[in-house]
């Protein structure tokens, strides 16, 4: 999918790509990251679950029907911009039922960044495995985060959304 970026969090997110409105919306990145990738430390990326299987649906495989383990460790995501191909692996994944702390652009300094990193690492649904263990080398001040938030479709918690942090590898 192209990935748009407009002014604020609202507007792609019943838009398509040439403005037109529609409930579909668009996959779009966050309005407070810059247009250069590699100039970013976090960038998150927002999309439908659709229930035809468009946008963001396949992240909600990494959660049910169960926890696909096999997919969590072997997954790897190619980002294409203008200034490169770029490519992550899922650091943490979760369900976030309150609020959107995990969407965090200003870091009052490294530590603070690490403290971040280390914060969303600990909430890992795969914690428990080797793999997943593996990860937590990348809870370092340089490490580029590429986040995925989609909603659960969850009726009874409407805010509810399926989180995925990937780390950049290449």
């Amino acid at each position: 999918y192209p990935i748009l970026k407009a002014a604020d969090t609202d507007y792609y997110l019943r838009r398509l790509p040439n403005g037109r409105t529609a409930d579909s919306g668009s996959t779009f990145a966050d309005y407070r990251g810059t247009n250069i990738h590699m100039d970013n430390r976090h960038v998150v990326l927002y999309g439908h679950n659709r229930a035809d299987g468009s946008m963001f649906t396949q992240l909600k495989y990494l959660f049910w029907p169960s926890k696909d383990y096999d997919q969590y460790k072997n997954a790897r995501i190619e980002l294409i911009t203008e200034d490169g191909i770029y490519t992550y692996k899922i650091f943490s994944i979760y369900t976030a039922t309150t609020g959107n702390y995990y969407i965090k652009y200003e870091f009052k300094d490294d530590q603070d960044y690490v403290d971040f990193l280390q914060s969303i690492y600990d909430q890992n649904l795969f914690n428990g495995y080797k793999e997943a263990r593996s990860m937590k080398s990348f809870i370092d001040k340089d490490t580029k985060l590429l986040t995925f938030s989609t909603c659960t479709n969850n009726q009874l918690d409407r805010n509810q959304r399926y989180v995925v942090h990937c780390v950049l590898i290449d």
